[in-house]
């Protein structure tokens, strides 16, 4: 089933600060324009993006990714290919897009986040990204990363995520749409996610972070993220816009594995949950239990709040007791506008 897109010019961009509560962020792309002067900038000076594709025996696919990157058009672009030793055929197919690279690797590696690390402690640019050797960037995509990472107030916590499109040999399947997530529960308990290809980060936090678990070969982008959360970043979203298009194929690790409950991913989630709940500090293990608390009750409240409910009272009831046990939920356009719903239909 595929979801439509969203009109080429609309922008839905949000933001969410440690307590949890949503604010707009202006990031229309002709906004952005109008603040930066974006449409003036010389080539240097755009910012610098690192793309890196790490690849092993993906002849079949990695020339199409590799044009979907260099042909974006954008005038700061770093490329960097990292090939685990491949014997399809793979590095005949890069070597000719050579000269459209900063640089390209082919020797074994230890899987895909190690081949990311190489690749990431050759990279300059301020904003980062990966695109697996499969996968596509749509056109633009490129300048969508830049100008959003324009607009953003603190540049070296920039983190922000586009829709992606999942597709097959028989056409599109799928939109993910990013959602803001921000709360540490959420991440902890495998209820937030984002789809990796989609998104962009700060050079800063990759270096905070410190790069992909070589551990983790499945999950291993979930770990990174998790990783931003504990230490703070927060995200912003365009769920309107979509950047990559994400290729399902029988060689692929997400159709061989199938669905994260299955063998493969699960094992790698729980572990991370494990591993944030270790790490947490005193406060953050504080914030996981008040946000618990505060996600039964949003349920329980949602869930009352049908427009045909007679338990009026019962699902304000709900609310204000979410609010009170959880007060930055009560600063959400969300809350209010459920209580709006409850008290008028």
């Amino acid at each position: 089933m595929r979801e439509a897109a969203g009109r080429p010019g609309d922008f839905c961009g949000q933001t969410i600060t440690d307590d949890g509560i949503q604010s707009d962020l202006d990031c229309h792309p002709a906004r952005i324009v109008a603040k930066t002067g974006a449409a003036g900038l010389a080539h240097t000076d755009w910012p610098r993006i690192s793309i890196v594709t790490p690849s092993f025996n993906q002849a079949q696919y990695i020339e199409e990714t590799i044009r979907s990157v260099v042909t974006q058009g954008y005038p700061n672009l770093e490329y960097i290919v990292i090939d685990g030793g491949s014997t399809d055929g793979s590095q005949d197919v890069i070597r000719r897009y050579a000269d459209q690279m900063a640089c390209w690797v082919s020797e074994p590696d230890r899987g895909q986040s190690d081949a990311l690390n190489k690749g990431f402690s050759r990279a300059t640019g301020q904003i980062c990204g990966f695109l697996n050797s499969d996968d596509l960037y749509r056109p633009g995509t490129l300048q969508m990363a830049a100008e959003a990472y324009l607009a953003c107030r603190t540049k070296d916590r920039f983190w922000h995520a586009f829709g992606v499109e999942d597709f097959d040999e028989n056409g599109p399947r799928y939109v993910h749409r990013p959602k803001l997530a921000g709360r540490l529960a959420d991440w902890v308990d495998n209820v937030a996610n984002l789809h990796q290809p989609g998104v962009f980060w700060s050079r800063e936090l990759h270096a905070a972070v410190g790069g992909f678990d070589p551990d983790f070969q499945y999950a291993f982008d979930r770990k990174f993220f998790a990783g931003a959360i504990l230490k703070g970043y927060r995200f912003t979203v365009d769920a309107h816009r979509i950047a990559t298009n994400f290729r399902y194929h029988s060689q692929s690790k997400t159709a061989t594995v199938g669905d994260v409950d299955n063998f493969g991913f699960a094992p790698e989630f729980i572990r991370i949950s494990e591993w944030m709940r270790e790490q947490a500090s005193f406060g953050q293990q504080l914030r996981i239990r008040l946000g618990r608390v505060a996600r039964r009750h949003e349920k329980a409240g949602n869930a009352l709040l049908q427009r045909n409910s007679p338990r009026r009272m019962a699902r304000l009831g709900e609310l204000f007791l979410a609010g009170i046990v959880y007060p930055p939920v009560s600063r959400t356009r969300y809350y209010w506008g459920a209580v709006r719903r409850g008290l008028f239909g």
